[in-house]
């Protein structure tokens, strides 16, 4: 009897648990409403910030916007307005890149 209730409530939490995963997918990712309303200027600084302390979100420029991705690999983009230019220096001293 008892080891039957356990099984039952480990199932519940599994529902539970997979129902908020479900959820949390569909309305993507919590971060990316941090974006909304952002200028371009203020997407980069973010976009640095979380480079430090949301390591699962990567973000990258092109030359006509900033693309976030979060895990899942669902994207949010920021348009770059035609009037400005992002140039990223990248110094290195025995390799380019990481």
């Amino acid at each position: 009897m008892r080891k039957s209730k356990v099984y039952t409530g480990l199932v519940a939490v599994a529902f539970i648990a997979i129902a908020i995963y479900s959820f949390q997918t569909l309305q993507g990712s919590p971060l990316a409403s941090g974006l909304k309303g952002l200028t371009p200027r203020q997407a980069l600084a973010r976009a640095n910030e979380w480079r430090y302390t949301q390591p699962q979100v990567s973000s990258r420029v092109t030359s006509k916007e900033i693309v976030f991705t979060f895990p899942g690999d669902d994207q949010e983009k920021v348009p770059l307005r035609k009037e400005e230019l992002v140039l990223a220096v990248a110094p290195y001293v025995k390799q380019t890149h990481a």
